[in-house]
């Protein structure tokens, strides 16, 4: 009943203080305005032809192999006729 008295950011700093290692659930809203994620350079900008948007970026940080975006993300129905090809074993058309 204690826990459900407070917010979750107090419960994780009090939870702090006892040296308790917790984490904070973040949804969406809490994603997009978090300055430390901000700082960490978490949210990454994409550029399409049409459109820039902010996609979440790795949650890790390596020295010796920085994270980078190598790809674009598919667009919306952009390789289904190649997927129902395949499952329907027809292969490339």
């Amino acid at each position: 009943a204690k826990v459900a008295e407070r917010d979750r950011w107090g419960l994780f700093e009090h939870l702090g203080l006892l040296r308790c290692v917790c984490g904070v659930v973040l949804d969406m809203q809490d994603l997009a305005t978090n300055p430390h994620l901000h700082d960490r350079g978490l949210p990454v900008s994409l550029t399409e032809a049409d459109a820039t948007f902010d996609v979440p970026g790795a949650p890790y940080k390596l020295s010796r192999t920085p994270w980078a975006k190598r790809l674009m993300p598919p667009r919306l129905g952009e390789h289904t006729q190649q997927v129902v090809a395949d499952w329907l074993g027809e292969g490339a058309q």
